[in-house]
Order: C-alpha cells, then sequence, then structure tokens
C-alpha cells in the first residue's frame, strides 16, 4: 500500500513539474520570438489604440495565447538585446530537455 502512494505521489509530482515546465517553455517561446521580431512587436505596439488592443492584436496575428500577449507586451525595451536572445535561447534548450525528461518519465511509470 505504501509503494503504490509513494508511485500516486511521485506520479502526481511528476505531472506537476511537466505542467510548470511546459507553461514556462510556453511563455519562453513567444519572448524569444518578440526578441527576434522587435520591428513586428514595435510597429504593433506603437500603432494599437492601447495595451489591451496591442494585446488582442498579438493574439490574433500571432495566435498567442492570453499569457503570451501579455508577457510580451510588458517587456521593456532593454530586453530587446542580443545578449537576452541568447539567455531566452539556452533557456528554452533547457526548459524542452525537462519537458522532454518528464514526459519520458511519466510515459516509462504508465507501462
Amino acid at each position: 500500500m505504501k509503494e503504490q502512494i509513494s508511485y500516486y505521489e511521485n506520479d502526481v509530482e511528476r505531472r506537476k513539474k511537466l505542467k510548470m515546465f511546459e507553461e514556462r517553455l510556453e511563455i519562453l517561446e513567444a519572448l524569444l520570438w518578440a526578441v527576434k521580431h522587435f520591428n513586428q512587436i514595435m510597429f504593433l505596439t506603437t500603432t494599437a489604440e492601447n495595451v489591451a488592443d496591442a494585446k488582442k492584436q498579438l493574439e490574433d496575428k500571432y495566435r498567442f495565447n492570453k499569457m503570451q500577449a501579455e508577457m510580451i507586451v510588458n517587456m521593456r525595451i532593454s530586453r530587446f538585446t542580443k545578449e537576452t536572445m541568447e539567455d531566452l535561447e539556452k533557456e528554452v534548450e533547457e526548459c524542452q530537455n525537462k519537458v522532454d525528461f518528464y514526459k519520458q518519465l511519466i510515459s516509462k511509470s504508465e507501462l
């Protein structure tokens, strides 16, 4: 019985971590895209009526979800640097590795 509980707790914890890393990866990918497409983001935000309109345009035109659009609109200009892009690329890779790891762990535990 203790083993079953421990297994269940581990599985629940793995799924929580997987979800957390998947959500973080989703945000990182959006931020990285924004940094790489700085001119498009600047044009969109400077021509938008307001912040809500900018978010809506990001969602409609580029298919970002609400959280991604929020994070992009809230980026500071200082974040649009080569260093930031490199940092984001590195974090995306690390996060993707963690997502893959937890997916693999979960799929093995389901066998």
